[in-house]
């Protein structure tokens, strides 16, 4: 096999960990052995009440397992996640899982996995309901904040992180919602049909990942996979995750998502939160006493119910859970140190899209005065449950609304941030932030200042809550609350204008021409406002990447949210592996920005010394190939230091060369590093793409496969633009 390389451009940071605790596993064997043990001992009423939820998420936590005395089992918490402990008092608002991804750093990635799981330790919690790894698919889909972009290698190295930081504190993750559910609208009544081989290399990899990483639960989609429930199928609980995967735990249903009592024989191991459908006086399940009969009666035999409640104990046992746990108690404060990591990891997700003329960073010696225009800058106005239609959501926008939130206790808002940092400089803040349909009174304050800020919202979340007209997908891509017409004004009555979008994504930029910088802020969680003064102030370099590709307009996308009035709508994932810039690449679309698309205010280079070569490790006269690496120089070229990070892409041999693998995307995303380098400074660096990401799946002989002959292409870039 030949090599080809295109070199052109590069970055790193490390974070210390949170923790020095981490939980000592039990052998599989052991957990297992004793987990059939527990088992044996346990009468058909204490399993049933094991694989049922109680309470119907009414009870001490969203699910609940209830506790068996006799045998010293204290029950099961599960409670929501991903972005921090929902429903709880000092619970942290950790980063979007958009906004981990935009890091594009490992030890920050497995960093936030750790200090979610010391809180959920510390209050009891045993599970916690995330992280989310459903793709980016469509830019107006409700809850893509949650997950980790567009795609599939980003995804995988962001679960694979997490879930190892989360499982290493004895806390059991979910990996959910496994799999097709990625859009809001019916997705209890939606059938997304996708390729067996689209589903392998595509939706697979992060959920593959997360079991390598030790996930202690999987959470079913309330979606139909190619015609059958996920919660009812066979292919994909047993075949798929629990055989191709060696997944151990334990699968639960999404909440009410549970249909009827077969779909213990197909792969479910818990029905959550056990009742039929939401309501607080709900006790009739599918399960529960109608599972205990069909038992009894032989229509189900009982090792369907023994194996589910194997895989919990399993789980227990291997992660101790069993022997040395807190006792519950949703109040307990395990935040020590976490302030500091979400103000690092939101910084670190700070994308800086546009900087003409180098109009950031900040400083006293380049402006005296600068205005702060728009409502984002404010204080979050917290939209729960029961409060998100009483008016419009207001004030910066740290995560999206439903079921992955937290109580988003002490906010840090951009206003304050910015006007405590500038004071150290001896710069003037004003700002006009009361209503931004007053584009005039807006225009007004921006003129008078050297240089204005116009901080822009948008949202999205869970679909049973609509929020301003939007049904948990967002009904179009435009900015909330006037936000075209606000930045416009604004940009006509000052040349120097900055503007920062705190959104779930994407949103339409009708005035990218009209201004000079541009910075995509996510939805950062609890330090909103710290992380990006920091970055705006340049006391952090700026470093973070779009994990999506910004396109011109919802139309340029492979696909959108699907429509419809019947009673199950099929979702075609017609495009197939063209997803993100994949089908921008296809179909030849230019976006506004790319993938994997972030400036510094550092300037960096590669040398023209780059090799790509196969990697071979000789074991006991066996050949052992770990992958095709790529070594290479990056310089800082300028004067102070900053972070660069290089991204390698991979283009696989032609379908002329090996006709089984057919047409590939021409450029798939492959490896990244993070480095710092001082002003001047040089590095060596080198870059695998492991052997496995080499390989194709064959769904002929239902294995992963390398190809015959042909010639890989690796390539190197700041961004898929720069390749």
């Amino acid at each position: 096999m030949r090599l080809y390389q295109k070199l052109l451009a590069v970055c790193a940071v490390v974070a210390p960990m949170v923790s020095a605790f981490e939980v000592k596993t039990r052998l599989w064997s052991e957990s297992e052995d004793l987990a059939k043990a527990f088992v044996a001992e346990m009468t058909l009423d204490e399993k049933i009440n094991m694989v049922t939820g109680s309470g119907n998420s009414f009870g001490p936590c969203i699910g609940y397992v209830p506790p068996i005395e006799r045998l010293g089992f204290k029950g099961l918490c599960l409670q929501d996640g991903p972005a921090g402990v929902r429903a709880a008092k000092h619970a942290t608002t950790f980063p979007s899982g958009l906004n981990i991804a935009s890091t594009f750093d490992q030890d920050i990635m497995k960093n936030i996995g750790v200090a979610i799981g010391e809180e959920c330790r510390a209050k009891g919690v045993n599970v916690i309901l995330g992280p989310a790894m459903n793709m980016y698919r469509s830019p107006a889909a409700g809850r893509n904040w949650e997950g980790y972009g567009e795609d599939t290698y980003l995804a995988t190295v962001c679960a694979k992180n997490v879930v190892a930081g989360i499982q290493s504190q004895g806390v059991f993750a979910t990996a959910k919602h496994f799999v097709g559910n990625e859009q809001e609208y019916k997705r209890d009544s939606s059938n997304s049909i996708i390729d067996e081989r689209v589903l392998q290399e595509v939706y697979f990899p992060p959920f593959k990942a997360a079991v390598v990483s030790g996930a202690g639960a999987f959470m079913s989609g309330y979606n139909d996979l190619n015609g059958i429930p996920n919660a009812n199928n066979t292919y994909l609980l047993k075949q798929v995750l629990k055989k191709q995967f060696k997944f151990h735990g334990f699968v639960m249903s999404d909440w009410w998502g549970t249909k009827d009592k077969y779909e213990i024989t197909n792969g479910l191991d818990l029905n959550m939160p056990g009742g039929k459908q939401w309501g607080p006086t709900v006790t009739e399940s599918v399960w529960g006493e109608e599972l205990k009969a069909a038992v009894e009666d032989g229509e189900i035999d009982v090792s369907y119910l023994d194996e589910a409640c194997e895989r919990v104990m399993t789980m227990m046992y291997k992660y101790r859970q069993f022997d040395d746990f807190p006792e519950l108690n949703l109040d307990a404060d395990g935040t020590k140190g976490h302030t500091e990591l979400v103000r690092k990891a939101a910084a670190a997700s700070v994308v800086l899209l546009k900087n003409d003329e180098d109009i950031l960073p900040l400083s006293g010696n380049k402006y005296k005065k600068i205005a702060i225009i728009g409502d984002g800058a404010l204080p979050t106005k917290l939209c729960t449950d029961n409060g998100c239609t009483e008016g419009k959501m207001s004030g910066v926008v740290a995560l999206g609304w439903g079921s992955g939130t937290t109580n988003m206790e002490d906010i840090s808002d951009p206003l304050s941030a910015l006007t405590e940092r500038a004071e150290k400089d001896g710069i003037t803040i004003t700002s006009f932030t009361e209503d931004d349909s007053n584009t005039e009174k807006a225009a007004e304050v921006a003129a008078d200042a050297d240089l204005a800020i116009v901080v822009v919202t948008a949202s999205s979340g869970e679909g049973y809550m609509n929020v301003e007209g939007n049904n948990g997908d967002r009904k179009d891509l435009d900015l909330w609350h006037n936000g075209n017409d606000l930045v416009a004004a604004v940009a006509a009555a000052n040349k120097n204008t900055v503007v920062v979008i705190y959104s779930p994504g994407v949103v339409n930029l009708p005035f990218l021409d009209d201004i000079k910088g541009l910075v995509y802020a996510g939805m950062p969680g609890k330090e909103a406002g710290h992380g990006l003064a920091d970055v705006l102030f340049n006391d952090v370099a700026p470093s973070g990447k779009l994990p999506f590709t910004w396109g011109k307009k919802r139309e340029d996308y492979c696909c959108d949210v699907v429509y419809g009035n019947d009673k199950i709508i099929d979702v075609p994932y017609s495009e197939g592996f063209f997803l993100g810039y994949k089908w921008f690449d296809k179909e030849k679309i230019q976006p506004h920005f790319s993938f994997g698309h972030g400036l510094t205010y550092a300037k960096f280079k590669i040398h023209d010394d780059g090799q790509s070569y196969w990697n071979v490790q000789t074991q006991r006269l066996i050949n052992l190939i770990n992958g095709i690496s790529t070594t290479f120089t990056i310089e800082n070229t300028s004067d102070f230091g900053g972070y660069i990070t290089p991204e390698v892409y991979l283009t696989m041999p032609t379908a002329e060369a090996d006709p089984r693998i057919g047409v590939y995307p021409e450029l798939n995303f492959k490896n990244f590093t993070k480095i710092y380098l001082e002003g001047g400074e040089k590095k060596k660096i080198n870059l695998l793409v492991a052997y496995a990401d080499t390989q194709y799946f064959n769904t002929t002989k239902n294995e992963w496969q390398e190809t015959i002959d042909g010639t890989y292409k690796v390539h190197v870039g700041f961004s898929h633009d720069d390749i």
